[in-house]
């Protein structure tokens, strides 16, 4: 059964259009809207994930920082959407202690990407991650926002290779 957790990004919300595609491709769907500044916020994204059983976490941006962090807590798979690796220092979600080592990872990384350099990601996977809990890929027409036609291809390629 699949059951997907989906984090949006940093000032942003799940729209409507996006949630339709995700539901294609799960049996149950959790995506709540996430003020990413709330004191709270760690224990609010582990409560959400356990309470929804997810065992596949899709985020974008601050989301997909956030999908790293919970992949590591609930040993699942994670698709990341240019993921706000760089803000890792200042964030207020923790790796966790104990780290449940089931966990992998896609990354899908823009090239034209103005707001978070793909380059810098891959430095962070590569210092920080073992190269078998991730693949990543550059795609050379994406931008920082993630247009629905790549959300859905990179969502149905990810669902397809799990």
């Amino acid at each position: 059964m699949k059951k997907i957790l989906y984090l949006h990004g940093l000032d942003s919300f799940p729209t409507e259009e996006k949630l339709n595609i995700l539901k294609k491709f799960c049996d149950e769907l959790t995506a709540p809207l996430i003020d990413y500044r709330r004191p709270d916020l760690q224990s609010f994204l582990l409560e959400t994930a356990q309470n929804c059983g997810a065992n596949i976490l899709i985020g974008s941006s601050m989301g997909g920082l956030s999908a790293y962090i919970l992949a590591k807590y609930l040993g699942c798979k994670a698709l990341l959407f240019n993921p706000a690796f760089i803000k890792m220092n200042n964030y207020a979600f923790a790796l966790p202690t104990q780290i449940n080592e089931n966990y992998t990872y896609k990354v899908v990384l823009g090239a034209l990407d103005d707001v978070i350099d793909h380059q810098k990601s891959i430095d962070f996977l590569a210092n920080n991650e073992k190269n078998n809990t991730y693949q990543y890929i550059i795609l050379p027409k994406l931008a920082h926002r993630i247009d629905v036609e790549t959300f859905e291809n990179e969502i149905h390629n990810f669902i397809n290779e799990i």
